[in-house]
């Protein structure tokens, strides 16, 4: 995929979401992720296509406030982090369904106009 491709898709896709954010938001990036609900989606439909559907994902997961590297390295440092930790966003590697499972504390949303139980 081309920089120019990726960055028409992260403009069509996925900023609106990334914008919804509150400033304070830091993401983890892990690429490849393995998200098990696309990868068996992958096999059971996407493998026996023509053109080309990668297998793996980019999982951001989302954090209020910065992180550190050290942070995964201690039990303090977990706890730390574990009390930040404001959920996840798959992206997938098909278009136009780039933007998978996602799971986002509200607390992690500028504007929480919604109710949730």
């Amino acid at each position: 995929m081309s920089l120019e491709f990726a960055e028409k898709l992260f403009d069509t896709h996925l900023k609106g979401h990334i914008d919804r954010l509150k400033k304070s938001i830091w993401f983890l990036i892990e690429s490849p992720y393995v998200d098990k609900v696309y990868r068996s989606s992958y096999y059971a439909h996407f493998s026996s296509k023509k053109g080309e559907h990668g297998r793996d994902c980019i999982r951001l997961s989302l954090f209020e406030g910065e992180i550190v590297a050290g942070n995964f390295r201690s039990s303090e440092g977990v706890k730390m982090i574990t009390k930040q930790y404001m959920g996840f966003m798959v992206v997938r590697p098909i278009v136009p369904g780039i933007l998978g499972r996602s799971v986002v504390a509200k607390e992690a949303l500028k504007v929480c106009d919604f109710v949730a139980l």
